[in-house]
């Protein structure tokens, strides 16, 4: 009758039944096995205490489990899958993979449990984690999809280090003791490279590309060769009139080609030049024919900046300045 239950001995069953009443509430106990050697439909719910071993398919559209389940062979889902506990995979730490396939890639995801290693785009990966892929591979860290780093290789085969944000600086840093980093250089979002500030500081009215600033005698610059010949390193400075990098449109007679300037802070700021050595352009200017002239100049006491005091001409004539004392 309605709300009767059924109870089945020791045995095996192969039953399909109802409470009588069309509610698909009845309960069915098994004290031994149940054996279905084809369908079993319940309209209501399942509960079960002990183990459940299905040799086929099970269609189930809704599964709650409470406790463990351990999977000896493949697990096929063929919609989505929600955890919304904690999930171990492989917690018994043998010696075997995990593979995350995507719409084109085979291996979008893939764990080495042999060796300890994560790939992506690759099932074979020689390092702790790496990323393959035939056009571009990058790597993307950031507060937004608009402001980020990324590392990586582009499609074009060039590689890249940058950072995109507003006002953003690319810092680098070691460690070398207590795992304190302290920072080396950093590139402004100007494009300036500081080695030692923080911030682009004006020299002689000019914010330099590349400042370089210690405490110390560290705070200097060594351009150093070995080669088993009789030449030395360089240092080279040059100009053009071209409006684009790498234009070598001709420059024109007293054209300023490079110079060293002498910078001294006075107390203010690190404006006021000492002195300065320069190179001029002494003549007309053609192609496999550039003359010039080297001036070397000093700032006088209460001087606002540097006057010449000797130059050589192109003819090699050396003109010393001389003061008129008083």
């Amino acid at each position: 009758g309605s709300g009767a239950n059924i109870t089945i001995g020791n045995g095996k069953v192969a039953a399909i039944f109802t409470d009588g009443a069309g509610s698909g509430a009845a309960v069915l106990d098994a004290f031994a096995d149940l054996e279905l050697s084809s369908t079993l439909t319940v309209a209501g719910n399942v509960d079960f205490n002990g183990d459940l071993d299905v040799d086929g398919t099970a269609n189930l559209d809704i599964v709650d489990i409470d406790g463990a389940v351990d999977m000896a062979s493949t697990l096929t889902l063929g919609s989505t899958l929600t955890v919304n506990a904690g999930a171990v995979f492989n917690e018994a730490s043998a010696d075997v993979d995990f593979r995350v396939e995507s719409n084109g890639n085979a291996n979008m995801l893939f764990v080495d449990g042999g060796n300890d290693r994560i790939g992506i785009g690759t099932n074979s990966p020689s390092t702790q984690l790496q990323l393959l892929n035939a056009g571009e591979s990058m790597i993307r860290m950031g507060y937004s999809t608009t402001q980020y780093a990324q590392v990586g290789r582009n499609s074009d085969g060039s590689y890249e280090l940058s950072v995109y944000e507003n006002g953003g600086n690319l810092k680098f840093g070691t460690s070398e003791a207590n795992n304190a980093t302290t920072e080396r250089m950093r590139i402004t979002a100007a494009g300036q490279i500081l080695v030692g500030p923080t911030a682009s500081n004006a020299y002689g009215g000019v914010y330099p590309r590349l400042q370089l600033e210690g405490l110390d005698s560290t705070a200097s610059i060594s351009v150093f060769r070995d080669s088993a010949d009789a030449n030395g390193p360089a240092l080279y400075l040059g100009s053009s009139r071209g409006t684009a990098i790498g234009h070598d449109t001709i420059v024109q007679d007293d054209d300023h080609l490079g110079a060293v300037y002498f910078v001294a802070a006075d107390g203010g700021d690190r404006a006021c030049l000492g002195g300065e050595i320069s190179c001029y352009i002494d003549g007309t200017p053609g192609s496999n024919d550039t003359p010039g002239r080297l001036v070397f100049g000093t700032t006088a006491d209460g001087g606002t900046g540097p006057t010449t005091a000797m130059s050589i001409d192109s003819s090699q004539n050396v003109l010393v300045e001389l003061a008129t004392a008083e």
